[in-house]
């Protein structure tokens, strides 16, 4: 973490068979899963969520969590840490849920310039020299990607 504010720990696409379950645990870094497919109930602090689609959980460290697929589940799954700092801060603000009704990548564009992202995204393009108003797949695949992918390596 040297010259950058995230240290990625972790990058996974996984697909959880029917019946699944992970107990409830935590850990000291973040992680942030998107429920790409599929149905289960994630515990999240002792809260259950029914699981669909497009379905973001951001994890703190210390929060407690589980997971039950009640069907095929696939998710992506990125486990890292955060220097101190306004990421750090913004992470912390962010809600821990954040479920868009759809999961379509243009209404996740219009959200984020729209600004109604979380603050944590919205960090990310600015200390990437982006404008979240003007993001595009281009800022999310090349830009805002790369960047977590590189920082996972160093």
């Amino acid at each position: 973490m040297a010259n950058s504010p995230i240290d990625v720990l972790w990058i996974a696409r996984y697909d959880y068979s029917p019946g699944w379950q992970l107990r409830p645990h935590d850990h000291d870094f973040h992680q942030l899963i998107l429920f790409l497919d599929g149905r289960g109930v994630f515990t999240l602090s002792g809260t259950r969520h029914s699981l669909a689609p497009g379905e973001v959980f951001l994890i703190p460290p210390g929060q407690t969590h589980g997971l039950r697929a009640d069907t095929l589940l696939r998710s992506l799954d990125i486990k890292f840490r955060v220097g101190a700092g306004p990421l750090r801060q913004a992470l912390h603000a962010a809600p821990g849920c954040l479920k868009w009704n759809d999961g379509s990548l243009a209404v996740r564009l219009e959200r984020i310039r729209a600004g109604k992202t979380w603050p944590g995204v919205a960090a990310l393009l600015r200390i990437a020299g982006r404008d979240a108003r003007r993001a595009s797949t281009y800022d999310l695949g090349f830009v805002l990607g790369p960047r977590l992918n590189a920082a996972g390596r160093m």
